[in-house]
């Protein structure tokens, strides 16, 4: 498992959409067999914030990336390789936007929220960024044709859903990509569902966490993407719980 590997300093944006399926298959061989702090999240580990699991095999035979950036790259993938899975993560949007204002490690300090909530660009600095309101829009939208063009290979699932019955929901997830369903992911599951950690970047959080954008998200910003979702079928993911996803 190895985290965004093109905002790493290993590979930083090394490849783009013009980059082709070899060059792709290059990066991915070398993501697997490189060991790096950042790529590995070793230092989260070592302070305790995501988890190490013991159980692991000497050469596994898949390679998991996880990315908050570099959206624009996803449809580009699809297809090119029969074993290719994408999971895409979607969270109520007056939920992702809060979290993101409310983050001392996500959102700069000096930046205004009435600003900045729409483009994000206080937060941007290079390719593969997106942040802000209009960013979850055109990432939302994105997934959810490629989710209905590659069902086999494309899944979205919803933020809450995971959060209210995390066992049922990765069970029928993995199930999905072919993996297997092991006695330490459902231990890591009841731990991260129960912790009471409020670090911001750790895993061990109670799932009371993903509601607080309710009683905390300011007025002014539920109204303003409830108006602009008003007849528009990402209005969908303002439902509950967490939208009408597979």
């Amino acid at each position: 498992m190895k985290f965004c590997p093109l905002f790493s300093y290993e590979f930083k944006n090394r490849l783009d959409e013009r980059s082709t399926t070899e060059e792709w298959e290059q990066l991915f061989a070398e993501v697997y067999s490189t060991r790096s702090s950042y790529l590995d999240q070793d230092y989260l580990r070592r302070d305790g914030l995501v988890p190490t699991f013991e159980n692991r095999a000497e050469q596994p035979t898949v390679l998991g990336i996880k990315s908050t950036r570099y959206h624009d790259l996803a449809g580009g993938l699809i297809g090119r390789w029969p074993s290719f899975r994408l999971i895409a993560l979607v969270r109520h949007p007056v939920a992702a936007i809060h979290s993101w204002l409310t983050s001392g490690h996500e959102f700069p300090t000096e930046a205004e929220a009435r600003e900045q909530w729409r483009s994000g660009m206080c937060r941007k600095g290079g390719p593969g960024e997106f942040w802000g309101y209009d960013d979850w829009k055109t990432t939302t939208r994105e997934y959810l044709r490629l989710s209905e063009a590659y069902p086999e290979q494309v899944r979205l699932l919803a933020y809450d859903r995971l959060v209210r019955d995390p066992l049922s929901e990765v069970r029928a997830l993995f199930r999905w990509a072919g993996l297997c369903f092991a006695g330490q992911t459902e231990d890591f599951l009841a731990r991260s569902s129960s912790g009471g950690d409020r670090h911001g970047r750790s895993v061990f959080k109670s799932p009371s966490v993903a509601e607080r954008w309710r009683a905390e998200a300011e007025p002014w910003l539920v109204q303003a993407i409830k108006d602009d979702l008003h007849d528009d079928p990402l209005g969908r993911f303002l439902q509950e719980p967490g939208g009408v996803l597979a």
